[in-house]
């Protein structure tokens, strides 16, 4: 189906129309995202090396949890960071051809990578992390937490999870660090371009702070899959409800004057084309919008419009957009997403909010007394 060019979408509140057309630095990064997706490569190079050289540092009476924390944590310490111009979500590792130095170095450490035990099984992808909680204590709040646990651990297996858990979250704190230094060092070779600063001092911060600003929390929102995609190997993690996790942080800036619709909206696209930049055709990565809040109100606000936009204006891949619609969603939200849906766009994808949320309370296990 052909895809109707939109230039601007009019918005149901405040008598915003929203412009369809991307900034040129953005419209390039979508265009090297749109190639990137007729490509097989979505390779970092040297992760089989870090794998090896992290096996080596095994021993016979380390239990194989604090090993794959410490493969996650070097993962994220040593794996190539790729940083083109215009980006301002931050934190893509470099998928690359291998170097023939690397394809030897490799082949050479095949014996090391054959004698690494297999994966054992269990969750390993379509996984939506608890954002809500992350962006309220920050990686620093979740390693405090881990610490206590570990303290108060009754067995030795218990022990021995959260010292995994503290291994590999102290590597994304490593990681968010590393995105910085990259950012600074973008800046000395760019000199007069501010924004690598703006973007250093933002990962800086996410890096054991909680996020207080909309562009900290949608850069950790990124960064979070990028640690669980490329370090520990769970693929396909969601970015999930952003118009929920990010509308505090959206709210407040909108009302301090940090930021403006554009702006956000901006990030947004900017969030969905890295997105497309890491992951290859054939797959399936999505971002739910609307629905109702714990409290059983509907859910809608600015950031619901502003994603189902972001997804017509990018025209990418990924991630594809549902609605979860309920009876109280508004009737300009669902006129709005059958206009979506009329350009030939294929997104939002509607799920009966009700019915799913009535499923889950029906087949919620009893609890034992």
């Amino acid at each position: 189906m052909i895809t109707q060019s939109v230039a601007a979408l009019d918005l149901p509140f405040d008598s915003v129309c929203l412009s369809m057309t991307l900034r040129p630095a953005v419209q390039r990064l979508r265009d090297a995202a749109l190639h990137l997706q007729g490509s097989e490569l979505r390779r970092i190079p040297t992760l089989p090396l870090i794998d090896a050289a992290s096996w080596l540092q095994h021993t016979p009476d380390e239990d194989w949890l604090i090993w794959r924390a410490r493969r996650t944590a070097e993962r994220l310490r040593q794996m190539p960071i790729a940083l083109p111009p215009g980006e301002r979500i931050v934190g893509r590792p470099d998928l690359r051809p291998r170097t023939p130095d690397e394809v030897q170095a490799i082949e050479e450490a095949m014996p090391t990578l054959r004698s690494i035990p297999p994966y054992p099984g269990g969750d390993a992808g379509h996984f939506y992390p608890d954002f809500d909680k992350l962006f309220r204590v920050g990686i620093g709040g979740l390693q405090s937490e881990i610490r206590e646990r570990e303290q108060q651990a009754a067995t030795d297996e218990q022990r021995t999870f959260y010292q995994a858990c503290e291994i590999a979250i102290q590597g994304m704190s490593d990681y968010a660090n590393r995105v910085a230094d990259a950012c600074d060092g973008a800046a000395e070779n760019e000199q007069g371009d501010a924004h690598w600063n703006d973007l250093a001092h933002v990962c800086r911060n996410i890096s054991s702070a909680a996020p207080s600003t909309f562009h900290e929390a949608i850069e950790l929102n990124f960064l979070t899959i990028i640690a669980l995609w490329f370090g520990e190997d769970h693929g396909l993690t969601a970015p999930g409800r952003i118009d929920q996790t990010l509308r505090p942080f959206y709210e407040a800036d909108l009302a301090a004057g940090r930021i403006d619709r554009e702006e956000a909206f901006e990030l947004i696209c900017l969030l969905f084309i890295q997105l497309n930049m890491i992951l290859g055709p054939g797959s399936a990565l999505s971002v739910m919008v609307g629905g109702r809040d714990c409290k059983g109100r509907d859910a809608t606000c600015d950031l619901t419009y502003l994603c189902l936009s972001a997804r017509l204006a990018t025209q990418l891949v990924y991630p594809t957009v549902g609605l979860a619609w309920h009876e109280g969603t508004p009737s300009e939200l669902t006129d709005f997403a059958c206009h979506m849906l009329r350009t030939g766009i294929g997104d939002p994808a509607f799920f009966n909010d009700d019915l799913i949320a009535g499923g889950l309370r029906e087949n919620r296990t009893p609890t034992i007394i």
